[in-house]
């Protein structure tokens, strides 16, 4: 969970850097939405054995995701491989 400063967004976007244990491991980043009470896939790609990063921007809606000034995001891939994740990262504009 993100918390964000009371002022203005324009928009979101979310970052992962992971690497898996194992070969083309299909890797999906999510975002919260406050409204539905729900996960949103925001961006799937592949992730093998090197570390590789993932990034989506969602600039609609943008309350659906903003709660009190909090954002919630999650990776995940899928896989029974182990997965190592670095660095997560959401910057606002």
């Amino acid at each position: 969970m993100f918390s964000l400063p009371s002022i203005s967004v324009n928009s979101l976007t979310l970052s992962a850097t992971t690497k898996s244990g194992a070969s083309n491991t299909t890797r999906k980043l999510y975002i919260w939405n406050y409204t539905t009470h729900a996960w949103v896939t925001i961006a799937q790609d592949t992730v093998g054995t090197t570390e590789s990063t993932t990034s989506a921007t969602v600039s609609t809606n943008l309350s659906n995701y903003i709660n009190n000034g909090s954002v919630t995001m999650g990776v995940q891939q899928y896989s029974s491989a182990t997965m190592s994740v670095n660095f997560v990262q959401l910057k606002r504009q």
